[in-house]
């Protein structure tokens, strides 16, 4: 129902003597502007009649809105912050109805994941060697970095995706489209973001991207280099399926995600070492 209905019907109720007091806030479009308006209505103590009071209360909702803004933006890359992460993962997990704890009730099944289950998913994003970015400029060319970074990010992202800054040079997606292949094309998609040179201050300046990805329903493997072979495995992994609950708090999906980036680095490292010792 619309504030105008609302306003009417409270109006009506008014005037029938069904209540005696009402109050509602309401938007005021105007050129080049917002407003917000505060209505109060109220009957007569004898005899007909309605008091209505309008207080224009534009001000108080500009700095509710700003307080909110800052308490769920990073002030670095300008993107959703961790708050902001945790009440879009709440908002999906009860919309497509898997707000479920981690852990299976009594008596409650687990599900087995296939590559035709949906979930929510997380991605965890690591960019490789960011120090050397800090260590060779300055941090203004750091933070400047990490917002380029972060808008080549979120060009690649669907309606259903978010991505907003974890920590440090860590950043986290988190997507409803969480089938097995969705989510290992995203990977892909992310980590190709970065293929061409990040254009920060007049430098040119190079970067990859690792990457651990984690469904509701079933652990992904993920790439430091997203790749077609990359996304059949994700895939295989998916089919495998592991026992898990239909849904998971989200801290505990974006941690599984960063293990899964921990232990794809380590593989990558330990297949490197190989190849070096292994070359005459």
């Amino acid at each position: 129902m619309s504030r105008v209905r609302e306003l009417a019907r409270l109006s009506r109720q008014i005037i029938d003597r069904r209540r005696t007091r009402a109050r509602i806030e309401l938007p005021q479009p105007t050129v080049g502007n917002h407003r917000w308006l505060d209505v109060r209505m109220s009957t007569f103590i004898r005899g007909a009649g309605v008091i209505v009071v309008v207080d224009d209360i534009t001000e108080r909702h500009q700095r509710e809105t700003a307080l909110q803004h800052r308490a769920t933006t990073d002030a670095v890359t300008g993107l959703p912050n961790r708050a902001a992460l945790h009440a879009w993962f709440a908002a999906s997990s009860a919309a497509t109805g898997k707000a479920n704890p981690d852990v299976p009730a009594a008596g409650e099944e687990s599900i087995t994941a296939s590559p035709d289950t949906t979930g929510l998913a997380a991605l965890f994003l690591d960019l490789d060697s960011f120090r050397r970015v800090n260590s060779s400029f300055d941090y203004s060319v750091g933070d400047a970095t990490l917002r380029a970074a972060g808008r080549r990010f979120a060009s690649v992202l669907g309606p259903t995706d978010i991505v907003g800054r974890w920590d440090g040079d860590e950043f986290v997606v988190l997507t409803t489209a969480g089938t097995a292949a969705a989510v290992a094309d995203l990977a892909e998609r992310l980590g190709a973001a970065l293929t061409e040179p990040l254009d920060v201050h007049g430098h040119r300046i190079r970067l990859s991207v690792s990457i651990g990805a984690a469904l509701t329903h079933v652990a992904l493997p993920s790439a430091s280099s997203a790749s077609p072979e990359n996304r059949r495995k994700s895939s295989a992994s998916a089919t495998r399926g592991t026992s898990q609950s239909p849904a998971e708090h989200w801290d505990v999906l974006v941690a599984r995600a960063g293990r899964e980036l921990i232990r794809t680095r380590s593989q990558h490292r330990t297949g490197r070492a190989r190849r070096s010792h292994s070359t005459p």
